[in-house]
């Protein structure tokens, strides 16, 4: 079942006295955990328990999380270090070739003539458009998710193909 779960936050701490959790969200907006009519939580030790939200609230850089069946400061510190998921399939459907990050991660990247770069390790927020870090042992690249540079993402056979346009790569690099 797990692989079919996301992690979308981490539980950092108890608030208030009646159960309240604060989440370090890693999910763009508040709005994917009210979304779903239920939330999974992994504890410290693995096991996963499916929980009905109840409240949920932005506040300053997290997420104030309320969850049926915990009502008290003691239940809510034992879930401390916990993850919180949800399932894959409850997410948005995405416009045609937009993708979450989660399903980019790990796809193998190869240039459009064969040569193998690597593996996307991370991907990084830029003011115009993602960065995929391309890494190959010690190799690391750095490629603009932009349709010039990106012209394939295949989720099926798990690659991504790069057109290496000039400049991108030192002369002999690839």
């Amino acid at each position: 079942m797990e692989e079919e779960l996301l992690v979308i936050g981490k539980i950092v701490k108890a608030h208030g006295n009646q159960g309240k959790l604060r989440v370090y969200s890693y999910a763009e907006s508040h709005a994917t955990f009210s979304s779903q009519n239920f939330l999974y939580l992994k504890d410290r030790k693995g096991s996963i328990k499916r929980y009905k939200p109840t409240h949920v609230a932005p506040h300053k850089n997290v997420i104030i999380l309320k969850l049926d069946g915990v009502s008290s400061i003691d239940e809510a510190e034992r879930l401390v270090g916990g993850e919180i998921l949800i399932e894959k399939s409850g997410l948005a459907a995405l416009p045609e070739n937009e993708y979450y990050w989660f399903e980019i991660l790990g796809l193998k990247a190869f240039t459009d003539n064969g040569t193998f770069l690597g593996k996307v390790e991370r991907i990084l927020v830029t003011g115009s458009n993602d960065v995929y870090v391309i890494r190959n042992g010690e190799k690391e690249h750095m490629i603009p998710a932009t349709d010039d540079v990106v012209t394939k993402i295949d989720l099926e056979n798990k690659i991504i193909e790069v057109h290496p346009l000039e400049g991108l790569f030192e002369d002999g690099e690839i």
